[in-house]
């Protein structure tokens, strides 16, 4: 296949391999959620680049001088750790939300229940007022009950 021959060029022919595979690997991670647009861009921009560049010279290449790019083995190694960090700061920031809103659901919850508690206790204290109030004999103005 092109320029690939493992027998005579194994060298070059797996730097053209690793070229590509880190390439695919990048523009696989531009697509991941979670990461911000800065992390998106630098992944597809190299991305593109390493793959772009493999297959130049696998398909494209017709011997002569070729760079190694000693960036084509590191630059994947950081961007997939940024990647993974880029994730994991947003399924933190995600699950703080939810925790955020549960908490408030249940306050909310709690607040109800407290209200309609404090509500149901004052309308017990009226209504035993108000059959004390029924209860009790009515005084004249000498002081002598009325029922008497």
């Amino acid at each position: 296949m092109g320029n690939l021959d493992f027998n005579n060029h194994a060298g070059f022919s797996w730097y053209c391999i690793l070229l590509a595979v880190s390439g695919v690997l990048l523009l696989g991670l531009s697509v991941l959620p979670g990461l911000n647009v800065a992390g998106r861009v630098l992944n597809l921009l190299f991305g593109l680049g390493f793959l772009g560049y493999g297959c130049y010279l696998i398909f494209l290449f017709h011997g002569g001088q070729y760079l190694v790019f000693f960036q084509a083995f590191i630059v994947p190694v950081l961007l997939l750790i940024n990647s993974i960090r880029g994730v994991r700061s947003a399924n933190l920031h995600r699950r703080a939300r939810s925790r955020q809103k549960k908490r408030a659901v249940t306050y909310e919850r709690d607040l109800v229940r407290e209200q309609a508690a404090v509500q149901a206790a004052l309308a017990q204290a009226h209504a035993a007022h108000s059959m004390a109030s029924q209860a009790q004999p009515a005084v004249s103005a000498d002081g002598q009950s009325a029922d008497a």
